[in-house]
């Protein structure tokens, strides 16, 4: 898998939300002993408060990892503007990215702008930490238009070269594409 591209192993932790975080933190560790000895990262499909529960364990974590739609930080689910704030101090202090997929899983209304500010803030918080990902086949709405979402990116990143970076530059580095 690893010669015809593979770079990740992405973790479902909304199937273990229910686990402590000890339990998590170590089936985290088990998985990346596995994806670090073949060259991958591991990437987190989770809840936003499990991720907002592993930012201590993250920020040590000695392994490159990508956290999907921006942490997941509902408001729904009781995350606060401090709990964002400290997902991007990990984030820029540690091996961590983020991803900047998914806004209708974060803006269940469809309004998007009010994603802007947290988008903006991942964004010049780690400008090179950050990557842009559809989520297609957008699961459960697969009609979802993925250029409208991607046209998000323009009003996220209004610099071109930070744009270039998101969507060229880092993920190039993050799963070694060859130049």
């Amino acid at each position: 898998m690893h010669r015809c591209g593979v770079r990740a192993l992405r973790l479902d932790l909304f199937l273990r939300s229910n686990w402590t975080t000890p339990d998590i933190s170590a089936y985290i560790e088990r998985t990346v002993r596995r994806t670090r000895a073949i060259g991958w990262h591991v990437q987190f499909y989770t809840p936003g408060w499990v991720v907002r529960n592993l930012l201590p364990f993250l920020r040590n974590l000695d392994a490159d990892f990508v956290i999907d739609h921006m942490g997941y930080m509902l408001e729904s689910d009781g995350l606060t503007p401090a709990d964002f704030d400290r997902l991007i101090d990990t984030i820029r202090g540690g091996r961590g990215w983020i991803k900047l997929s998914a806004p209708y899983r974060l803006a269940k209304d469809g309004n998007f702008e009010r994603l802007k500010p947290m988008a903006r803030a991942v964004i010049e918080a780690a400008p090179d930490r950050i990557i842009w990902g559809s989520d297609w086949p957008h699961i459960p709405e697969g009609g979802k238009d993925t250029g409208a979402l991607l046209n998000l990116l323009a009003d996220w990143a209004p610099d071109e070269e930070v744009r270039t970076r998101i969507l060229v530059s880092n993920p190039a580095r993050l799963f070694e594409f060859a130049s």
